[in-house]
């Protein structure tokens, strides 16, 4: 019994002490908020509002038009999930509608068109509270945003290899592996 309680008593300070290992090696050092361009796409969006070096009066002002409109969005992109979801069950029914078809159709344009307003109008209201200087560096700061979406979404480009397949020669684990077993990798 005693031997049992020292040796949870060693486990449980070997596995704290693996804890807070792990803990002090985590970086906590924090991204630099005006490196736009180096920054990932998600993380430039997520700090645009402070990248503005928008005043609290007009923090406040966006925030309360984002609650505003939240329940509103929430529900006309429900309306539009169900309308999308109606849309492709009559498309895939066991016997073709037409008419029923196109009603759905039509339900799910108006849906989209609702969100697209209730987007822009947001947008809208978000450019009304912007100064001149914070609208140009917007501007600026949603352009690089759209590029390095785009760059993100493009193929990247294989540089050939020796061969011209794009294949890297140098051995890897699989091909020294092939080696010491006598095969031709």
């Amino acid at each position: 019994m005693k031997k049992q309680n020292t040796l949870r008593l060693l486990l449980l300070a070997a596995l704290s002490l693996l804890l807070s290992t792990a803990a002090f090696a985590q970086d906590t050092r924090p991204t630099p908020v005006n490196d736009v361009q180096n920054s990932d796409p998600q993380n430039a969006r997520g700090n645009l509002l402070q990248q503005l070096d928008l005043s609290p009066d007009q923090v406040r002002q966006i925030r309360r038009f984002n609650m505003e409109r939240r329940p509103l969005m929430e529900a006309a992109q429900a309306r539009l999930r169900d309308a999308n979801q109606a849309l492709d069950a009559a498309i895939y029914a066991d016997n073709e509608n037409e008419a029923d078809i196109l009603a759905k159709l039509k339900e799910a344009q108006t849906a989209q068109a609702e969100v697209a307003r209730l987007r822009s109008m947001n947008e809208l209201e978000i450019r009304r509270v912007l100064t001149r200087d914070q609208l140009v560096r917007f501007r600026t700061m949603r352009e690089r945003f759209k590029q390095a979406q785009q760059d993100a979404l493009k193929p990247k480009q294989v540089k050939p290899g020796p061969l011209g397949n794009g294949l890297q020669t140098r051995p890897g684990p699989m091909r020294k592996l092939m080696k010491q077993n006598g095969q031709k990798p």
